[in-house]
Order: structure tokens, then sequence, then C-alpha cells
């Protein structure tokens, strides 16, 4: 299910349903997944009242092999919601990779975290934050227009989490990303920040009702359980 809002200040907004989802659920386990870019910005309006030490926080995908300051648990240590989440005990886990582990192996214990945390949370909340780039992908999962078998290799298997190589596909080709199963069967709650007009295209590809997952990733919103999209487009 997904619904679309449209905000003069979208960033707030979705800080703002951020903050109501941990509200919320602080008397339960919650393991709270970050999107990196630009969907950093909606986390400087969650107070540090909504942070409790039943919460774990990791990111939603990784970049490998890159150098540390693109990482993006590099660039979320950084934050002040990261500071705050640590001084209230929430747990959080590095997602960085290590130099003895190859990129597979880095996923399964990824993909390790995961399960781990399901199978020991059993009555547990999962929140997701996501983006939606200009090219329609979403967390780590890239589109593949001209190899829709690739896709489903890739994202759409019983694993729920995969490390790749995207290739010339983003700048920050080696990925470690949850896959469709994941955001399709375990995500509870979505937030997801999109904002300016070069994403316009890809948001009305999300909203059509044709379109396939291979060309545009982010349409998994719409086979999630809540996603909800904030955005300043028209």
């Amino acid at each position: 299910m997904i619904k679309i809002i449209k905000s003069d200040i979208p960033a707030e907004a979705a800080g703002a349903a951020l903050s109501e989802l941990l509200e919320e659920n602080k008397d339960k386990p919650v393991f709270l997944l970050l999107s990196g870019g630009t969907a950093f910005e909606l986390l400087q309006f969650v107070p540090e009242m909504c942070f409790g030490s039943t919460q774990t926080i990791a990111m939603l995908d990784e970049r490998y092999g890159v150098t540390p300051e693109n990482r993006n648990f590099s660039a979320f240590e950084k934050t002040t919601f990261c500071k705050n989440a640590g001084e209230a005990g929430v747990s959080i886990v590095d997602t960085r990779e290590t130099p003895d582990k190859s990129l597979e192996e880095t996923a399964r214990q990824f993909e390790e975290l995961l399960k781990n945390w399901t199978q020991e949370n059993k009555n547990g909340t999962i929140i997701a934050t996501m983006g939606i780039g200009q090219d329609g992908h979403t967390a780590g999962i890239m589109p593949y227009p001209e190899d829709a078998e690739k896709f489903r290799t890739l994202f759409e298997g019983e694993s729920w989490a995969v490390g790749y190589d995207a290739g010339s596909k983003n700048e920050f080709s080696r990925r470690i990303t949850v896959t469709n199963a994941f955001l399709r069967n375990r995500v509870n709650h979505a937030i997801v920040y999109a904002v300016g007009d070069h994403k316009k295209e890809a948001l009305k590809k999300i909203a059509a009702k044709d379109g396939s997952l291979a060309e545009t990733p982010a349409r998994i919103m719409k086979e999630m359980k809540n996603a909800v999209i904030f955005t300043n487009i028209a």
C-alpha cells in the first residue's frame, strides 16, 4: 500500500511521520533501517525523546570498496540523529565493510543481522526510510530494464540481502542492499523522501498503473505493507 503526500516542507513532514512511528512503537523492539543520501535530511526533524533502548538502527544499504567518507554509515555517523540515538541507548550497527570480508561475505553478514533480529524479536516492528533515485532506484536496488531476468535473479529470490556490482549504473557500483523480498514481506512501515523536479519522471513511473520493477525498482513501494512518499513534486 502506497500513499503520496505533497508538502512544501517534505523533510519536516517525513521527520514528523518517522517520529510518530517511533513513539507509537516505543514499548516494543524496533529495527530502523536508514537510506543514505538526501534521505538523511528528514532525520534532523526527529527529536531526542523518540529514542529508546529497545531500538536498533542500521543502514538499508551500504557501498562497498569505496573511501571511508563515501560510505553510508560514515555519513550517518556525523548526524545529530546518530549522536542522540547513541546517547539514548539505541543499538547502532556499523554496516561498513571490514578488510577481511569480501563483498559476498559482507552481504551474508548483513542478511544474518536481519534474520537474527527478526527471529529474536517476533513482536518487533521494522521501519525503513527510503529514497528514490532519478533513475528509479531505491536502496541499492538498481534498474535493469535491459535484463529483467538478471533483476529477478538479484532481487526477487528468497535472500533478504545481496552483494553485487552494478557496473556503470551508479558511481558507487559495488553495493550491499536489502532485496525486494525483504522490503515486500518484512518492512512494516516505510517513510520515503523524494524531492526535486529531476525525480518527477521516476515518481510518475511509481504511481503509474503499469510498469515493471526491473525498469523502476522503486515501484516495490506499491507492494509494501505501508509506504508513504513525502515529496515537493507536483
